[in-house]
């Protein structure tokens, strides 16, 4: 047991390491916009996220100085990107299609958006690529998936699990994604 958020939420999201994260976004009993940091032994409020959301994506790679998010609900799907510099939070380049639910690999500067749900229904192939400034539509995914989980780098990533339970995964080169070995067990929201 370590030092609790001060906020408990759910379908928010996080980057950083065991000692240094960020968690920012997510649902109570409504949508919240709060950012807190975590320094290996308890948690800081911080800016907070410029657009109050929930279910969206963001580089995993990110750090407490350098963290990004997009997408999102609600009230309807978002295209909304910001930038996490350690102190606040600054609106960067749209995703080209807003959607929701949908996880992301890489850094603030080099970032995957993958899949995700475009209507708040059905689940979508689309994945983008990001420079640090603009969004870029790069190789779509073999089957349309939201609620899952992804890792890696803009050029290395894999996605694997998804909304309803699904047992399989894909793996990003860079340009083209592949399908490979399915998890053993199918599995809904993914993390």
């Amino acid at each position: 047991e370590v030092g609790d958020v001060n906020t408990g939420k759910f379908h928010g999201r996080a980057a950083g390491t065991s000692t240094a994260t960020v968690a920012f976004g997510g649902y109570t009993n409504t949508e919240v916009n709060n950012s807190e940091e975590y320094n290996g032994s308890t948690w800081t409020e911080t800016g907070d996220i410029n657009t109050t959301r929930r279910n969206m994506g963001n580089a995993m790679q990110g750090t407490t100085e350098a963290a990004l998010v997009f997408g999102g609900d609600p009230p309807s799907t978002l295209a909304i990107a910001e930038s996490f510099n350690g102190t606040r939070w600054t609106e960067v380049g749209d995703l080209n299609t807003a959607r929701e639910k949908l996880p992301g690999a890489g850094t603030s500067t080099a970032a995957l958006a993958i899949g995700g749900s475009p209507d708040g229904g059905a689940a979508g192939a689309v994945v983008e690529s990001f420079d640090g400034s603009s969004w870029t539509e790069v190789g779509d995914l073999n089957t349309a998936k939201q609620d899952g989980a992804a890792a890696g780098s803009n050029t290395a990533a894999i996605y694997f699990a998804g909304g309803g339970g699904t047992q399989q995964t894909e793996l990003w080169d860079g340009s083209s994604w592949t399908e490979t070995t399915d998890l053993s067990t199918a599995r809904g929201v993914g993390s």
